[in-house]
């Protein structure tokens, strides 16, 4: 058997095992999984925006962004365009409600669900929040 075989059996391993949410993570001990169900509150298979914001809040997700308590427009939408590229624009200037000039962890929160809701339809399903997570 050629070592390209194995390459495609290691790429389908670690495909499936991020998809399960058993994915070791490429920050390592850095990095938090978190799971749907959890974020799910009131079991309705669908995280509303509420839902998420609270859960993306607990698990302190925003220090992926910032370890300051806030990030600038240029680090927003830096890395808010890697995840939306070709699809609505997601810009820190949408999400500064309070027209600081600064993305605080409650705005970044709230920008993470539209990004979440890849289909646009109001609702993250557990497929579109893996799928976000693995991205993060």
């Amino acid at each position: 058997m050629n070592l390209d075989f194995y390459m495609k059996g290691i790429v389908a391993i670690a495909l499936v095992m991020g998809l399960s949410g058993c994915f070791y993570s490429r920050y390592f001990e850095d990095e938090k999984w978190v799971y749907f169900e959890d974020w799910d509150t009131n079991e309705s298979n669908e995280i509303d925006s509420a839902e998420f914001v609270k859960g993306y809040l607990e698990n302190d997700l925003f220090t992926k962004w910032s370890k300051t308590g806030a990030i600038t427009y240029e680090e927003f939408n830096k890395n808010a365009a890697a995840w939306k590229e070709g699809s609505v624009p997601i810009t820190a200037e949408t999400y500064d409600l309070n027209n600081d000039m600064k993305i605080s962890p409650e705005e970044s929160a709230r920008a993470m669900y539209l990004i979440c809701d890849d289909n646009s339809d109001g609702k993250v399903r557990s497929l579109e929040f893996y799928g976000w997570q693995i991205y993060l």
